[in-house]
């Protein structure tokens, strides 16, 4: 819509893209495009009825995207880190968005912190109750900042006689795949 493009013209700071699967009436994968506008408000900048999820429909959705907003490089795409089960098979949807978002943009992609703390939250729900402490820590993993301050509290949880070996593996392993310093 022209709101959408003038919106587009003013507010690609950050650009946040939710890909939801099959929730709407028409049974599709719905990608919403997401700006932030300089109230500090969340305004459409586009979506997407997906007939699949695929790379190609990825690339060519961001491609069109890269025509509507004239070449324009928004800063910032946020993503969230989720994977999806579809059909018994995981589909890292993630991938496919980054993917066809760098195939178009010269844009840094940034993972939500909110949806890697929901992904710990299910992990460590019964830590909670053991350490609450070192629980909070774990939650706040994806927030902090200062490389000194991130590196202490993953030694402290590492210390920690109440995190499981295989906790411990289990965030090694997201962390890497999140690109933050791990055990």
């Amino acid at each position: 819509s022209k709101t959408m493009m003038q919106y587009a013209d003013y507010f690609l700071d950050i650009v946040i893209v939710d890909a939801t699967y099959k929730r709407n009436r028409f049974n599709l994968p719905l990608v919403n495009v997401i700006g932030v506008n300089n109230f500090g408000h969340n305004i459409m900048l586009a979506f997407g009825l997906f007939s699949n999820e695929t790379l190609d429909s990825y690339t060519w959705f961001f491609g069109e995207l890269k025509k509507a907003w004239k070449g324009k490089n928004p800063l910032n795409f946020v993503i969230d880190g989720s994977e999806t089960m579809k059909k018994g098979k995981i589909l890292m949807k993630h991938c496919l968005i980054i993917i066809g978002i760098t195939a178009n943009f010269r844009s840094r992609i940034v993972l939500c912190g909110w949806h890697i703390q929901k992904n710990f939250v299910s992990r460590f729900s019964k830590l909670k109750k053991l350490d609450a402490n070192i629980y909070n820590k774990i939650l706040a993993l994806p927030f902090i900042i200062n490389e000194e301050a991130f590196e202490d509290t993953l030694e402290e949880i590492d210390d920690c006689e109440n995190v499981t070996d295989a906790q411990i593996d289990y965030l090694d392993k997201k962390l890497k795949n999140y690109g933050l310093n791990v055990f």
